[in-house]
């Protein structure tokens, strides 16, 4: 699959908020979620968890720390827990990368610390973001989206998430002729890694919805290539599967001219 290279251009505006990372900071799996950090935040870097307690000694606690992990075991969590411990009121995440996917099921995730992949770190921050505004801001574009997907059983599951917040959706089979609603608020094409025969229905899928309407793509295991590969046909965010609602819904919801659109990280 060829190289498609992308740009940042974040689009919320800058936060009253301090950051401190703590980890692989220059990953390049990281590069968009720290371009986009710094482009709205006071930020940090640090490469431990004791240099971690040094700046927090220096400078006081963060608004939210953010464990960057390349790795499972690159960060001890007798270190995490002795950070959380140390700044208890500061938001928490973990921000992972692609080879960390399998440490739900064969390793020790740091207890009590959200996940987000690489990939999810831009609806983990625009949650942040709009949860810090007074009063709380909760973007919201509820309306009919279009689901496109061999299966009948994972536009059911997909279908069943949006209800829950207010949205209804309709199944285009792939490969059948359209079933097109008129200006859907939204449109999902789910497939599996991105494939080279996957990518025609894509793109065609993306041509047939209108410019206004959100794009979203779930994928098995997003990487660089692909997600870099789905921007560039029009995608306006990659997700993994299984999907987390909030994502999947705040994806959705979120008007064009509030989300970061955000694009390839060079990879490591």
């Amino acid at each position: 699959m060829p190289f498609v290279p992308g740009t940042l251009n974040w689009m919320t505006p800058p936060v009253n908020a301090t950051v401190l990372v703590v980890g692989a900071a220059e990953h390049g799996e990281f590069a968009t979620a720290m371009a986009t950090l710094r482009a709205a935040a006071g930020v940090t870097t640090v490469a431990s968890v004791p240099a971690a307690l040094v700046a927090v000694q220096q400078s006081g606690a963060p608004h939210a720390i953010v464990f960057a992990q390349r790795r499972p075991g690159e960060i001890p969590a007798s270190g995490v827990a002795q950070l959380r411990r140390h700044v208890p009121h500061a938001t928490a995440v973990a921000l992972l990368g692609s080879w960390c996917e399998g440490e739900t099921r064969t390793g020790r995730p740091w207890p009590g610390v959200p996940r987000c992949y690489w990939y999810e770190f831009p609806g983990w921050w625009e949650r942040f973001v709009r949860a810090r505004q007074v009063p709380p801001q909760a973007a919201h574009r509820s309306g009919l989206v279009v689901v496109d997907s061999n299966s009948r059983a994972m536009f059911e599951a997909i279908a069943t998430t949006l209800a829950d917040d207010g949205h209804s959706a309709v199944w285009q089979p792939r490969g059948r002729p359209p079933v097109m609603a008129v200006n859907p608020a939204a449109g999902i094409w789910e497939g599996g890694q991105l494939v080279e025969p996957e990518i025609p229905p894509l793109a065609h899928f993306i041509r047939g919805l209108p410019p206004q309407s959100r794009k979203i793509v779930l994928l098995d295991f997003p990487r660089c290539d692909t997600v870099a590969y789905a921007r560039g046909l029009g995608v306006d965010a990659v997700l993994g599967k299984p999907w987390h609602a909030e994502d999947l819904c705040g994806a959705v919801q979120v008007a064009p001219e509030d989300v970061a659109r955000w694009s390839h990280p060079t990879a490591a």
